[in-house]
């Protein structure tokens, strides 16, 4: 061990090579000016980075950290370290003013230019990197004293800035826009294609080139017509559909920005060649979408047209149908098949358009089957909101689910691959109003069901209804169960018109569980003593899992097994009397017992029900004590005497602790805090001990944990004692 302790001195050499190291490159940085430390962190930062995906990278940029270290340590004229970075200051002088250039440039390719100021860096990074990944630090000074001006290349990018300002300064508003336009396509992003950076950096190299070779502004103007046309056909269709306020307007303007996103993808496609000169091709001859703008305006008028020769009827089941397709619905599908869908809708949309146009009243044919549906449900909804009895919040489900239903089956139409058979289905399956007239109906039931039963009666079937539309957060699959069971509620009320007799035989375990509830709850109301915040908090469980027992009941996809349960379990009399019970025997109990035991059964209680945030299972031991606190007052009901010899502990301590607070509410000496202190924490201690006694499995444990462990006064008159010491020797002392 000694040998090896000896050994490990050598350490110490290189820990005070280190903070010699230190103290030379902080010396040489003070003998540097800024832009030479400049230049000494980039070349520093150009060595050191290196490729994660390649690990020989990082093996070879640790050998290279080493040469560059004796480089920077090595002992020569500051002088000459200077010069040796001279290049290196010169090339970022020129790097510093082309960002300058950039920063401050805000004509049409800022973009192109930056990703051509990024390449020249990373370049230049790269190039430092290799020039000094040699053999000695001779030779890495040679190599930067003699190749690190890089400025050139640079100042080819300044060239590149000034080049784009002269083409800019010869082109009109319109070319500019084309050329920015171009620009942006390029550069937009696709997260959808993982070659899309790679695609980007290649389309914006070509882009860059065909602005620096348009020596010829004319033939450059050439190019960027077919945009330039585009545009101008597009903002022709933007301004018509800005003052466009008919029906068809959603449809008409998902169609122009579908045509745009396509005109985007087409341009950054025909950009990405492997020529500049096969680029210019492409722009010539392929970058007019004119017509695809120009087809809208045909279809703006064409639905103006239209309009003008439908009633409001018409035009509203119109409206629906188009505001049915154009809303996304994904139903698990991906991007490209929502696309297809959408598309496909559209297409058949604008047929149906078209056929209109040729043909009218059999248009209106063909829509009459929407046309009824709508109206039928107009008089639904306005029926659902003038009915304010139990019910209405199923009612409102129902509707909603027929409405839903309704919607997916039209976009299911309009999703064929036919058109034909798109207007088959609508002329002959379109007619969904009898569905709606259903709810009306219904409503007119439950209005029959409610006229012939009493106030009981319908204040179960409203808590029914209340118990099955509450939500449970903790249940992911909530909504869809809270769907479930206003459907088999919607099912028993129709039944429930047929048979009132059944609905009621149903109901009364309902009624007769609400009416005990009540008792339980006016109990409660009037009930003033200590338990009361225990045995509200039964009551709210109670009916907390009695809502959630009812709503149970109806998540069944059977309804018979439904009406079965309700007419066997609907009924949760005993847990409601139960608490009716407890009040009247602790009642019973309690005057029977003097003001010290009263005291000493509530000061229990608290410690009991008293909550501690640091235990993660408090929750359950509360209520595995508060059964056992329930069977103590049972048995003080058989016996009071004996309840009493439980309680005398605590009498006695709480005695103790009242003469202890009056002491110290009367003593003024020093001292005062720290004595208060204690109290504190002597009744913090006892109510955690008293809570810890009753945590006990069986009762019987907790019965004569109570019996022989609850006399706690020796702590509090140990304080009492303190205090008396304390304010003898204050009067001795004085």
């Amino acid at each position: 061990m000694y040998d090896h302790l000896s050994s490990a001195q050598n350490y110490v050499l290189q820990f005070e090579g280190i903070v010699n190291a230190i103290n030379s490159y902080s010396s040489i940085m003070k003998k540097l000016g800024d832009e030479e430390r400049d230049a000494l962190i980039f070349v520093e930062d150009s060595i050191m980075i290196y490729n994660p995906n390649d690990p020989s990278d990082y093996k070879s940029t640790m050998d290279l950290s080493a040469n560059y270290s004796d480089f920077i340590l090595e002992e020569f004229y500051i002088d000459v370290f200077k010069r040796v970075l001279s290049k290196v200051v010169k090339t970022l002088k020129s790097q510093k003013r082309i960002e300058d250039a950039l920063k401050n440039y805000i004509e049409p390719g800022k973009d192109i230019l930056e990703q051509r100021f990024r390449e020249v860096k990373a370049e230049y990074m790269k190039y430092l990197k290799t020039i000094c990944n040699v053999s000695t630090f001779e030779n890495v000074k040679r190599n930067l004293l003699k190749s690190s001006d890089y400025s050139s290349q640079f100042e080819g990018v300044a060239i590149s800035i000034n080049l784009y300002k002269s083409v800019l300064e010869r082109l009109d508003a319109n070319y500019k826009n084309a050329l920015d336009y171009l620009e942006k396509c390029i550069t937009r992003a696709n997260p959808d294609d993982s070659d899309d950076h790679e695609i980007a950096i290649h389309a914006k190299r070509n882009c860059n080139l065909l602005v620096l070779e348009a020596n010829n502004i004319n033939k450059f103007k050439l190019l960027l017509s077919g945009i330039v046309a585009t545009l101008n056909a597009k903002k022709t269709i933007e301004d018509a559909l800005k003052e466009y306020t008919k029906i068809g307007k959603d449809a008409l303007e998902q169609k122009l920005q579908d045509i745009e996103t396509e005109y985007k993808r087409h341009l950054k496609n025909i950009c990405n060649v492997s020529s500049v000169d096969e680029m210019k091709s492409n722009l010539l001859s392929d970058s007019d979408y004119t017509p695809q703008f120009s087809s809208i305006a045909t279809s703006i008028g064409l639905c103006s047209i239209i309009l003008e020769r439908l009633g409001d009827n018409d035009k509203e089941a119109l409206d629906f149908i188009e505001k049915c397709i154009t809303r996304s619905n994904p139903d698990g599908l991906n991007d490209y098949e929502i696309i297809i869908q959408m598309k496909r809708m559209k297409r058949n949309y604008d047929l149906l358009i078209l056929d209109a146009n040729n043909d009218i009243s059999k248009f209106k044919r063909v829509m009459l089957g929407v046309l009824e549906t709508l109206k039928a449900k107009k008089k639904a909804k306005n029926a659902i909101k003038k009915y304010s009895k139990p019910g209405k919040d199923v009612l409102e489900q129902r509707f909603q689910d027929i409405k839903t239903e309704y919607k997916k089956y039209l976009k299911n139409v309009f999703n064929m691959l036919s058109f034909r058979k798109v207007r088959a289905n609508l002329l002959k399956n379109s007619n969904n109003s009898f569905q709606f007239e259903n709810i009306v109906r219904s409503i007119g039931g439950y209005n029959n069901i409610l006229e012939r039963l009493d106030i009981d009666y319908r204040n179960a079937l409203d808590y029914l209804e209340k118990c099955i539309t509450r939500s449970n957060p903790d249940d992911p699959d909530d909504h869809k169960i809270t769907i479930q069971v206003k459907r088999n509620y919607y099912v028993l009320m129709l039944d429930g018109n047929n048979d009132i007799d059944k609905i009621k035989s149903t109901l009364l375990g309902i009624v007769e569980t609400l009416r005990v509830k009540e008792k339980a709850k006016d109990a409660l109301k009037g009930y003033t003593k200590p338990r009361k915040d225990i045995l509200e908090q039964r009551f709210q469980d109670a009916e907390t899992e009695y809502m959630k027992h009812l709503k149970n009941i109806f998540n069944d996809s059977y309804l018979y097994d439904m009406g079965n349960n309700l007419l066997r379990t609907a009924n949760s009399l005993s847990q409601f009397e139960g608490i009716v019970n407890s009040v009247k025997l602790y009642s019973g109990v309690l005057e029977r017992l003097d003001v010290d035991y009263r005291n000493a059964l509530d000061y229990l209680e608290k410690c009991i029900t008293r909550f501690n945030p640091d235990d993660s299972n408090d929750h359950e031991i509360t209520a595995q004590m508060t059964r056992n606190y329930d069977l103590l007052i049972l048995d003080a009901n058989n016996d009071i005497d004996k309840f009493k010899l439980v309680l005398l502990g605590v009498v006695e301590t709480l005695k103790a602790k009242k003469k202890v607070k009056n002491a110290l509410r009367e003593y003024t000496n020093p001292g005062k805090d720290i004595l208060a202190q204690r109290f504190k924490d002597a009744e913090a201690e006892y109510m955690r001990y008293l809570k810890g006694i009753c945590n006990a499995l069986y009762f019987n444990e907790m019965y004569n944990n109570l019996l022989r462990k609850t006399d706690n006064s020796s702590q509090f008159k140990s304080i009492l004692e303190s205090i008396h010491f304390y304010s003898f020797s204050y009067h001795n002392f004085v």
